[in-house]
C-alpha cells in the first residue's frame, strides 16, 4: 500500500494539467525561461521524486506527535494539493499574481515534508522540487513585473 504514495502527485499534478493547461507560450515574456517542452519533463520527475520521498518518509517519519493522523501523510498532500492551486490560478484564473504566492507556499511545505523525513532518500528526493520553485518565482515575479 505504501508504493501508492508514489504515484498520487504524479496523478494529481497530470490531472491538474489536465483541466488547466498551462499553454506553451505562458511565460515567453521572460527573457531565461527555459522552453516548454523543459517544462513537462521536469515536472514529471518532480512528481516522481515526490512521490519517492513520501514513500521514504512514511517509513522512517522524524515526527509523528499525531497517533491517529499521520503527519506525513497530511504534509505531502497539502504540499501536492497547493502545487494543484498554483496551475489553477495561474492557467484557469490567470491570476499570475497571486500564483507567487502559491509558490512560496508551496516552498514552505516542501521545507516542512524536508524536515518531516527521518530518511535519507525522502531529504534527498524532494530537494529538486525547492530548487525548481526557487526557479519558480523568478519566472513569475518578472512575468507579473513585465505584465504590470
Amino acid at each position: 500500500m505504501d508504493y501508492v504514495t508514489i504515484f498520487i502527485p504524479i496523478l494529481m499534478g497530470f490531472s491538474s494539467a489536465m483541466l488547466c493547461n498551462v499553454g506553451e507560450d505562458s511565460g515567453n515574456i521572460v527573457k531565461f525561461r527555459p522552453p516548454a517542452i523543459v517544462f513537462s519533463i521536469v515536472w514529471t520527475i518532480l512528481y516522481l521524486l515526490i512521490g519517492i520521498s513520501w514513500y521514504f518518509a512514511r517509513q522512517k517519519p522524524l515526527l509523528n506527535i499525531f497517533s491517529k493522523i499521520n503527519i506525513v501523510d497530511v504534509m505531502y498532500v497539502l504540499l501536492n494539493i497547493i502545487l494543484c492551486l498554483w496551475v489553477y490560478l495561474y492557467s484557469c484564473k490567470g491570476d499570475k499574481k497571486n500564483a507567487i504566492y502559491i509558490i512560496v507556499l508551496s516552498m514552505i511545505f516542501t521545507m516542512f515534508c524536508y524536515t518531516l523525513s527521518g530518511h535519507i532518500g525522502g531529504k534527498l528526493a524532494i530537494v529538486p522540487l525547492m530548487g525548481w520553485l526557487f526557479l519558480a518565482t523568478l519566472l513569475n515575479i518578472f512575468e507579473v513585473e513585465k505584465l504590470n
